[in-house]
């Protein structure tokens, strides 16, 4: 991020721009930053980091202010709401409406209805008798702190009515259209008075030395007076430069400081077109103006990219924007503008035009030579050679042109922005591509927060982050930068919290992460990301190599949620060194068991180069095991009562490695102990599952005969499971509530010894089998799940099944899949168990994409929305114009339950969960993403 200068601390020169174009020195102290200017207007959702990067915020979220100025607090911030349709009014009197010569309501864009803002607008009593346009100025003040906020935007102001194929309109309301009572000029005229008049009185409730902004997506050419700056939302082509830059010259003595023009380049065919985005950068730099770019659909502002010019500093303008040569009509022809540090050649012509220094030393201004600054994404256009001579592009369309543009500094310069890799591809800079998953990710909107995210979208594909369950084998999340410049790199990892708080989920502690940088070295760490959520939180700094050869993954926990949102790079200098470092010291080992090693070392000295270690390699018997960061690893799957040899050597931030290492010999602990049964756990009424203190041996786990029950229970199968220090039984049938006593001897565990179990007994209760029974029925089809079994399935919607199926201890878990065949769906149920009915409402957990495990016990459903109600079971439509459901009640508050959008959501995932007499519920999590060093 550039610089931002306040006027103050730069008086000569900005008295010298005002003086170019007749302005005031009244202005001395007001915020004047350097160009290129920078601007984003958003409805919001991004992060405060993310706008703080820009000049010039026009936001939707009226509490956005504080946040960003604490980090950027030369920034201006303003408030917006469209006044066409009154945005986030709570109350809108039916009176204020504009109506047609018929008397029906005018419909602007995407079915919102236009509001009048003319004198001929009744009074509300709601509002204490005032007109709309009355009211305007007590509204937006009311939404603002002037402390932070730097004045208001309107999103949408034109100076006429607006609707959907306007021909008729009647704000006169005496039954004739003003088109042919009087004419556009009449219309115009008593619209624009109410503008003006909601303004002006806006002003004296805001101050004169706030900001107030129209968006009309074009140079308007009304209020100029009494507003700072305008939207040229749908900056895509040029058809006449003389007359943007007439209208420019015009505006700029007129309209009150600060100016806030915002030029928005928001037609880009890819993220990645640099001579649309630099063409229209350097057209907005003829006046005062800030600039934003997106290749997506302007209409959503969300979607902002950043690109390396925009972190470039060249001061302020010596001079005005003046022709080198016109080429063709309407002024087409190559622009020249000279700053304090630098200068901006734009091609303003379809034609594309080599420029040359020679050609533009003859220009007043000149202050060559000239340099093209370094940058790291469009690295041919800027690759900080000294400046000779440009080819600049230009491309004819049918609606017009653009051309292409180069910025110039006066010393060399490496403006490198920041490489963010997100989830998804608008959070991702421009020239690189977004995380790439394996195993089972989903993307994932809400349902918690401080989430790096450009605006989440989902019908658009842009989700605030991903997420993977507790899983083996391990899925990862691998973010790979462009790397257009090669050099050391700081990286960071960003997370935000899961659940409606933060203290909701238990997000994993244990992430392992593995940065690939140059030479093909991998530092590893561990992410904890039950901590420091909403920062970028390091993870080192290391020399990558140019291209898509390094990359940073995040592998999915075993053990609980796992976070993928988005990584950044940040560029700390072109320095690569050939010096290695010097050898780690005193290489240790204080703990060891059966089966691990745990080593730790003292980093090295520093090397003649001051280098330090930013990783290690960890060698045993010459293979290498690990690349930790810290000085300290823990080598696991060893044999038992077995000698080791380990080598440690240090890896610098250029890759280049230690000419010697640290090593030492050592030796796990004899296995000596036999196994112990931990715990029994009671899965069923003839099933249960053991939990040993190590791995065991098949096949005496595997002999029944090694096992006994009281109250003549029989076993009938015993099997190791997948994880070895778990056996599972089945057996006969268990009464509830009764207690037995489980007898175990000769299980033998792995070891070389085979040590075998004395006699062991655990006592324990039969404390499963009470029924669940569930009614259901769904609007198509449903599976129906309990615990993680397919219990049944339907697809007769007006007849209720009835399921009874034995509870198990602790919590038990019912799913169900729920499809729809067309028109509003919905999903209705009753849960009978010991004495308590539970129904469905929007105490239901839902999601609308499938993810691995959903139906299972240990699935985290914590991510999910609650169910939406769509009406009671009985009187609501459309079901109920049809029939009801028989077997469901229409009597005990039963409600129609499904996604947010039952008309388009075709299939969800519903959740529910029940307790039995047993609370296995865990605890808070603690709050609070920390990098612990293995």
């Amino acid at each position: 991020m550039k610089l931002r200068i306040h006027l103050n601390t730069r008086a000569f020169a900005a008295l010298v721009v005002l003086s170019l174009f007749g302005m005031s020195d009244a202005v001395l102290g007001q915020v004047n930053h350097s160009y290129p200017r920078l601007g984003c207007f958003t409805w919001g959702g991004g992060t405060p980091e993310f706008y703080a990067q820009f000049d010039y915020l026009v936001s939707y979220d009226a509490n956005i202010a504080k946040t960003v100025k604490a980090i950027n607090p030369n920034m201006l911030v303003l408030v917006t709401r469209d006044w066409q349709w009154g945005a986030g009014l709570s109350y809108i009197p039916n009176e204020w409406y504009v109506r047609d010569s018929k008397g029906e309501i005018i419909i602007i864009y995407t079915g919102y209805k236009l509001l009048d803002i003319s004198d001929f607008c009744p009074p509300s009593s709601y509002y204490g008798g005032k007109r709309y346009n009355e009211y305007i100025p007590e509204w937006m003040a009311s939404l603002i702190d002037l402390n932070y906020v730097d004045g208001v935007s309107t999103d949408g102001c034109v100076e006429q009515p607006r609707g959907t194929g306007l021909t008729d309109v009647d704000l006169d309301r005496n039954g004739i259209n003003d088109w042919s009572e009087y004419g556009e000029s009449w219309i115009k005229s008593t619209w624009l008075k109410g503008i003006q008049k909601a303004t002006v009185a806006l002003r004296d409730r805001i101050g004169n030395d706030k900001m107030v902004f129209f968006n009309s997506a074009r140079f308007h050419d009304f209020g100029w007076s009494y507003t700072n700056g305008l939207y040229m939302e749908h900056a895509d082509y040029t058809t006449s430069w003389r007359f943007i830059k007439e209208q420019w010259d015009k505006w700029l003595p007129v309209a009150p400081m600060p100016h806030g023009i915002l030029v928005g380049a928001n037609r880009a065919p890819t993220k990645t077109d640099y001579a649309y985005v630099r063409y229209f950068l350097g057209t907005s730099m003829y006046g005062d103006a800030y600039f934003e770019a997106t290749d997506a659909n302007s209409s959503e502002h969300f979607y902002v990219s950043y690109y390396d010019e925009f972190d470039v500093d060249l001061g302020f303008p010596k001079g005005p924007m003046r022709a080198l040569y016109i080429t063709g009509t309407n002024d087409k022809g190559v622009w020249v503008r000279f700053y304090d540090k630098g200068a901006v050649i734009v091609n303003i012509d379809a034609t594309p035009h080599t420029v040359t220094d020679a050609e533009i030393r003859t220009m007043t201004g000149y202050a060559g030579p000239y340099y093209r600054f370094k940058g790291g994404q469009d690295t041919k256009v800027n690759n900080g050679q000294s400046f000779t001579d440009v080819a600049l592009a230009g491309r004819n369309y049918s609606a017009g042109f653009i051309g292409d543009a180069i910025i110039l500094v006066n010393t060399p310069t490496t403006a490198i922005s920041d490489i963010v890799i997100d989830n998804v591809s608008m959070g991702t800079s421009p020239g690189s591509s977004a995380c790439q998953f394996t195993g089972s990710w989903t993307p994932t909107n809400g349902n918690g927060g401080r989430f790096w995210t450009p605006g989440a979208r989902s019908y658009r594909g842009i989700y605030d982050y991903s997420v993977a369950q507790a899983g083996i084998p391990a899925g990862s999340a691998v973010y790979t930068p462009t790397i257009g410049v090669a050099g050391l790199y700081e990286v960071f990892e960003w997370h935000g919290y899961l659940g409606d708080n933060a203290d909701l989920v238990q997000e994993a502690k244990d992430i392992a992460f593995e940065v690939t940088f140059t030479k093909n070295v991998r530092a590893s760490g561990v992410i904890d990301q039950s901590r420091n959520y909403g920062k970028w939180n390091s993870l080192g700094t290391y020399y990558f190599d140019a291209g898509t050869i390094g990359n940073t993954k995040i592998v999915q926990s075993a053990n609980d949620v796992t976070m993928a949102d988005a990584v950044k790079y940040v560029f700390r200098g072109e320095r690569k060194d050939v010096i290695p470092p010097n050898e780690p010291r005193q290489i240790r080992s204080d703990v060891q068991t059966e089966h691990s090693i745990s080593l730790s070392w003292q980093p090295p000295l520093l090397a003649t180069d001051g280098d330090v270690a930013v990783c290690y390699k960890v060698y045993r018997g010459g293979v290498l095991i690990g690349t930790p960061i810290a000085s300290s690893f823990t080598d696991h799957d060893l044999s038992e009562n077995t000698s080791y040899s380990y080598s440690i050597w240090a890896v610098d931030a250029s890759g280049n490695i230690s000419t010697a290492a640290s090593s030492g010999n050592f030796v796990t602990l004899a296995d000596v102990s036999p196994p112990r049964l931990e715990s029994i756990k009671v899965l069923g009424i003839g099933s249960l599952e053991l939990v040993f203190s190590e791995s065991v041996e098949q096949a005496s786990a595997e002999d029944i005969n090694n096992y006994s029950i009281s109250n003549n229970i029989s076993l009938f199968t015993a099997k190791r499971l997948t994880k070895t220090n778990l056996v599972g039984l089945t057996t006969s049938q268990h009464e509830v509530g009764r207690d037995y006593t489980f007898s175990v001897q000769n299980v033998k565990d792995q070891s070389r010894f085979s040590n075998a179990m004395g006699l062991q007994t655990m006592n324990y209760q039969g404390a499963t089998g009470d029924t669940i029974t569930i009614t259901l029925s769904a609007d198509n089809e449903y599976s129906l799940y309990i615990n993680g079994n397919l219990i049944g399935s339907d697809s007769q919607w007006s007849v209720a099944q009835q399921y009874k199926v034995p509870s198990i201890i602790g919590k038990n878990v019912i799913a169900v899949k729920g499809i729809d065949k067309g028109g509003e769906a919905g999903f209705v149920s009753e849960i009978d168990f010991k004495g308590q009915h539970f129904v469905s409402n929007e105490s239901w957990r839902v999601a609308t994409i499938e993810q691995t495990g959903w139906e299972t016990l240990t699935f985290n459903d914590a991510m999910w929305s609650n169910a939406t109600s769509h009406g009671l079971h009985g009187v609501a439509l459309p079901w109920a114009q049809y029939r009801n459901v028989n077997g469901i009640s229409t009597s005990q508050n039963v409600h129609w339950i499904w996604s947010a959008d039952y008309a388009n959501d075709d299939i969800v995932y519903l959740r529910f969960t029940i307790s039995s007499s047993m609370d296995i519920t865990p605890p808070a999590p603690p709050t609070g993403v920390v990098v612990e060093k293995l």
